[in-house]
C-alpha cells in the first residue's frame, strides 16, 4: 500500500476530526489501515520529522 494514500487519508480526516469509517472508500487505503498506519508513524517520531 502506497505511502502517499495512507498520508492522504490521515491529512483528509485529521482537520475535520471526523470518525476513522467516515474515510472515503475510493482513492484511499482502509480506514484501520490508514489508522494503524498513523499510530506506527506518531510512535516512530515520523510525523514530527514530517
Amino acid at each position: 500500500m502506497p505511502a502517499r494514500k495512507i498520508l492522504e487519508g490521515i491529512v483528509y480526516l485529521l482537520p475535520t476530526g471526523g470518525q476513522w469509517k467516515a474515510l472515503p472508500k475510493e482513492g484511499l487505503a482502509s480506514s484501520s489501515a490508514i489508522h494503524t498506519h498513523l499510530l506506527r508513524w506518531a510512535e516512530s517520531g515520523f510525523l514530527v520529522t514530517l
